[in-house]
């Protein structure tokens, strides 16, 4: 099977087993991904399926920043005429033999924020998007999406995934890293945190709006984060959570922690004389932005732009 050969390969790049590999998913986080790629796959054409109102089979998918290839594989299993496009060399030697024999899968290696990417897709043109956890990592965001315009058909949607960094989870430990309000920082500051590059770029959902609407994707649904608890008394508790952590002389680096933590309190507290409950459960209780965007409204289903919640995008239910 394609996907045992997938493992083997994997496996032998690290000079390790198959056996060995699978051990490690137990506390490895990163291995716990790989071995789950098909599975997640599967799990995210639930998602789609939902959010998407014409039939999966025969759609045109561009799978951006696909990895190991899992749901790109799933997608063209499902019936979907699938590319994808990853930036990391490896990890493309890595989806092909994920896909070798099981998915008819198009393949390129790439930024696909380069115009270069135009010329070797001008064959295609694509009705669904999938960018997952890929926002992030990407600084200009608005050649990402000129392009993604320049190859979208007519009846194209964007279903996409994309961290929160003013979401109280991130503050209190960003995603990628575990660092404390890092999030919150410049890019170029996280070098206090530890002298690497991080190509991580957190912006306010604001940004990201203006920027699909300027491409014409100007239906959009959010998953709703079906907020539980007292909003005003939540965020009042985690200022003075993140006050205490910031003025602890343990927690590095300091002076820049308390310089961001400072800032983003005086904004909590603006935000909870101003801001409806929707924006402030956008802002700070959504882990993750989650959801579609369409260029028309008969392209998401009248179920999803009724009511969208985090659990039916965890279950693939509306």
């Amino acid at each position: 099977m394609a996907f045992n050969d997938f493992l083997k390969m994997y496996a032998y790049s690290k000079s390790i087993t198959v056996e060995e590999l699978k051990a490690r998913g137990a506390t490895d986080i990163n291995i716990r991904y790989l071995l789950s790629n098909r599975e997640r796959g599967r799990s995210y054409i639930n998602k789609i399926e939902k959010l998407y109102s014409r039939p999966l089979e025969g759609a045109r998918v561009l799978d951006l920043g696909c990895a190991y290839g899992g749901l790109s594989i799933e997608l063209s299993k499902a019936g979907a005429t699938c590319t994808a496009i990853e930036i990391v060399p490896s990890y493309v030697g890595l989806a092909k033999a994920n896909a070798l024999n099981e998915a008819d899968i198009e393949f390129f290696i790439g930024d696909f924020t380069d115009k270069s990417i135009l010329q070797k897709m001008s064959h295609l043109k694509f009705d669904i998007f999938v960018i997952n956890h890929v926002l992030e990592h990407v600084y200009d965001t608005v050649s990402l999406m000129e392009n993604v315009s320049r190859l979208a058909s007519e009846n194209a949607v964007i279903i996409f995934d994309l961290p929160n960094g003013h979401s109280m989870t991130s503050v209190r430990a960003e995603g990628h890293t575990g660092y404390f309000a890092a999030s919150l920082a410049d890019p170029d500051s996280w070098y206090q945190y530890k002298p690497l590059r991080h190509s991580i770029y957190y912006r306010k959902w604001a940004y990201f709006k203006s920027v699909f609407e300027q491409f014409g994707f100007t239906h959009q649904v959010l998953a709703d984060p079906e907020v539980t608890v007292d909003r005003r008394e939540a965020l009042l508790g985690f200022i003075e959570e993140i006050k205490a952590k910031s003025n602890d002389p343990a927690t590095e680096p300091n002076d820049l922690i308390r310089e961001v933590v400072d800032k983003f309190i005086a904004e909590i507290h603006y935000d909870l004389g101003n801001a409806t409950n929707e924006e402030l459960d956008q802002k700070y209780f959504a882990y993750f932005w989650k959801g579609v965007l369409a260029k028309r409204e008969d392209l998401i289903p009248a179920a999803a732009r009724e009511s969208f919640t985090e659990t039916e995008w965890a279950e693939g239910t509306l």
